[in-house]
């Protein structure tokens, strides 16, 4: 926990390396004419203080998923749960697994889970999962993906990562992956990865959040801020956002509403 300290006063050097890299991983931030003034003005003071910071971030940032904060840091539960839902219960011979947020624990977790499951088919549940670290999501990937490509990652500059699977640990018969509008980024590129890849997998429920980028963050423990910035775009297999919401709509065959948790089970148990 970061203490909330408005007056402690940032030094320049520290206020510069943020800058610099706002500027060199932002992939929308355009350093322009307009962007240059502010940053001068910036600059120009002899003491720095977070407020200052943020209010030159907020400013100049040309996306809002370009945040900067001050202050505690809000810490969220991220467990896996593993009950179906009790109406299904006993009608499902299912394992189930809800991702709240992909971690390298929580992916751990996940496998050592799979190991002991007897289970022929899977549901992963990613309803409301806003994302997460992306070497987690492709850790996750690689549990059932055999030697295939996963995703692209397109950086500033034109730098790209290409990530890869090996040959994978589990297989099941069938494999359903519940979406929401709240499943977002790393969820959506693992959903789209494994959809993509795997014949057995069915996508159930509404269409996702739709963020075709990841972010990342730096933060200062000493200044007590944290600096968030979408620095790639990624895509599975050239495809992107709008080939998985294609995916969800041609997997939903009946055209169900899932107002309802009891909405997805009772699909998953139609098809099983």
């Amino acid at each position: 926990m970061l203490p909330l300290n408005r007056k402690k006063f940032i030094d320049k050097a520290t206020v510069e390396n943020c800058i610099l890299y706002y500027e060199n991983n932002d992939i929308f931030l355009e350093t322009n004419k307009e962007y240059l003034l502010s940053k001068k003005e910036l600059l120009s003071h002899t003491c720095f203080t977070a407020p200052q910071l943020q209010e030159f971030i907020h400013k100049t940032r040309q996306s809002n998923y370009t945040d900067f904060t001050y202050g505690d840091y809000p810490h969220k539960k991220n467990e896996i749960k593993k009950s179906i839902s009790l109406s299904y219960r006993s009608l499902i011979d299912c394992m189930y697994i809800q991702i709240p947020y992909f971690t390298n624990k929580l992916v751990t977790e996940v496998k050592n889970l799979l190991f002991d499951s007897n289970s022929p088919d899977l549901i992963i549940d990613l309803r409301d999962s806003p994302g997460g670290y992306t070497e987690a999501c492709m850790d996750f990937c690689r549990l059932f993906l055999d030697e295939t490509d996963i995703a692209l990652f397109r950086y500033k500059n034109k730098r790209v990562i290409h990530f890869k699977s090996g040959p994978c640990a589990f297989r099941f018969n069938r494999i359903f992956i519940f979406i929401n509008s709240n499943t977002a980024s790393c969820s959506e590129i693992a959903t789209l990865a494994l959809r993509l890849n795997l014949s057995m997998v069915t996508l159930v429920g509404s269409s996702t959040f739709g963020k075709g980028f990841g972010q990342d963050f730096i933060r200062n423990e000493k200044f007590g801020f944290s600096l968030t910035i979408p620095t790639f775009t990624w895509e599975c297999k050239n495809a992107g956002i709008e080939t998985l919401h294609t995916l969800i709509e041609q997997d939903n065959k009946q055209h169900l509403l899932f107002k309802k948790n009891e909405d997805y089970f009772a699909c998953v148990l139609n098809q099983l």
